[in-house]
C-alpha cells in the first residue's frame, strides 16, 4: 500500500525538491515578488478554544476564543487558502521573530474577487506558515519544464555512494568475481 501524496509542501520541501534546478531561499522570494507562484497557508477552524501558557516568571495564562459561525447549511471553506504575490512577499521578507497581518485570501489558485475571503480581524501568518499547495506546485514544474530528478548517471552515482546500499554491492561484487572466476576457468580448461 503506498500513502497518497499530500495535498500541500512546506517551503524547505520544495526548496529540497527544486534544488537541482538552482531553487533557494532568495528564489522562493523573487517567484513571489514577480507572481510566478502562488504561496498558500493552511487555515485552521479552530472554532472555540482556550490556550493555557505558563510564562517564564511562572504565570500561568489564560486566553479564550469564541468563535461564532453564520453559514448556510452545506457551505464549506477549503482549509487551504492562497495568498496575493504582495502578502506572500511580505510573510518572505519578515523577520524570525515577526508575523504578517493578511486581511484576505482566496479559497482558488485564481485568485478571483469571486473565491475571495476577508477578515474583520486580519489574520497573521510567519514564513512558516507559507505553503505550496500539490496542484500549485506540479503546474509550475509543468509550465518552467523543471527536471526535479537528476539524470540516471547522477541518480546511479547517488545509489552506489549510499551507504545503506554497501551490503548489496559487496554482495554484487563478490558474485561478479565467482562468476568470472568461473568462466575463466572455464575457458582456460
Amino acid at each position: 500500500m503506498s500513502i497518497p501524496e499530500k495535498d500541500f509542501f512546506t517551503l524547505p520541501e520544495i526548496v529540497q525538491r527544486w534544488h537541482p534546478c538552482g531553487v533557494d531561499d532568495a528564489t522562493l522570494l523573487k517567484l513571489a515578488v514577480e507572481d510566478l507562484l502562488v504561496f498558500s497557508v493552511y487555515i485552521r477552524d479552530l472554532g472555540s478554544h482556550q490556550t493555557i501558557r505558563e510564562t517564564p516568571e511562572g504565570r500561568i495564562t489564560s486566553t479564550q476564543e469564541v468563535a461564532f459561525s453564520f453559514r448556510a447549511q452545506g457551505y464549506s471553506r477549503p482549509q487551504l487558502q492562497f495568498l496575493k504575490s504582495d502578502d506572500a512577499r511580505r510573510i518572505l521578507e519578515s523577520q524570525p521573530n515577526e508575523r504578517v497581518a493578511v486581511s484576505g485570501h482566496y479559497s482558488l489558485p485564481s485568485r478571483t474577487k469571486e473565491s475571495g475571503l476577508g477578515y474583520g480581524k486580519s489574520p497573521y501568518f510567519s514564513r512558516s506558515d507559507l505553503l505550496v499547495s500539490r496542484l500549485e506546485r506540479d503546474r509550475f514544474e509543468r509550465e518552467h519544464q523543471l527536471r526535479v530528478r537528476p539524470r540516471w548517471p547522477a541518480r546511479t552515482w547517488m545509489w552506489l555512494s549510499d551507504q545503506a546500499n554497501q551490503r548489496v554491492l559487496t554482495m554484487l561484487s563478490g558474485w561478479i568475481v565467482a562468476i568470472t572466476s568461473a568462466v575463466w576457468t572455464y575457458m582456460r580448461a
